[in-house]
């Protein structure tokens, strides 16, 4: 009986909690083409695109920078998790900023 009212540690998984590697590459696809082409469409979505890539990518931030979940996530996880957090996130910038060249490159050709 004494044993069981001993607290004792417990360690949860945080791989349920977080992006898998599919996950978060799709979610960068997705809203990634709703970027370039709403930035295709009115070039001020640009912006639009390039902020949601830096709050995509402030939560990977939040979470590195956070001791106990940077060493359960690359426990569980692997040491590329960041990396392709990061990638993932401005992967959406940077389809944005694709929507906003094609849209000036259509445009150019259209005024010659």
């Amino acid at each position: 009986m004494a044993l069981l009212l001993m607290s004792q540690g417990v360690s949860a998984e945080v791989s349920d909690k977080i992006p898998s590697f599919v996950g978060m590459w799709v979610q960068a696809v997705v809203f990634g083409v709703v970027f370039l082409f709403a930035s295709f469409k009115k070039p001020w979505c640009v912006l639009l695109g390039l902020l949601f890539s830096l709050f995509l990518a402030s939560g990977f931030y939040d979470m590195a920078n956070d001791r106990f979940m940077y060493l359960a996530v690359i426990k569980e996880q692997g040491e590329l998790y960041f990396l392709n957090g990061y990638a993932s996130s401005f992967a959406v910038g940077v389809l944005a900023l694709l929507g906003l060249i094609i849209n000036r490159s259509v445009n150019a050709r259209k005024n010659t």
